[in-house]
């Protein structure tokens, strides 16, 4: 076993759509925690995303701008397609 297995991927902050009223961001969200929480962000470790329970942070759709213009400032937002992308300034 290699000394890389047991550490866990960082995975960049992504947005999926929720519901037809919310949307989540999931990912490493930890540098953005104070500023999510701010813009009405509800964090919820039991959050479904295909079929899997995962931490994530929650919001109504009318903050989505908001919301995705904090992550691409940091230049590490994916939009669901690219969920698995580690982050290099890390």
């Amino acid at each position: 076993m290699q000394a890389n297995d047991n550490e866990k991927a960082i995975v960049a902050p992504y947005i999926e759509d929720y519901s037809d009223r919310s949307f989540a961001v999931f990912g490493d969200t930890k540098p953005f925690k104070e500023e999510l929480k701010s813009l009405g962000g509800r964090f919820n470790k039991n959050l479904k995303q295909e079929g899997v329970t995962m931490p994530g942070w929650i919001f109504p759709m009318k903050n989505r701008a908001d919301v995705e213009m904090i992550l691409e400032r940091s230049s590490v937002i994916s939009e669901g397609t690219d969920k698995k992308r580690k982050r290099d300034d890390v």
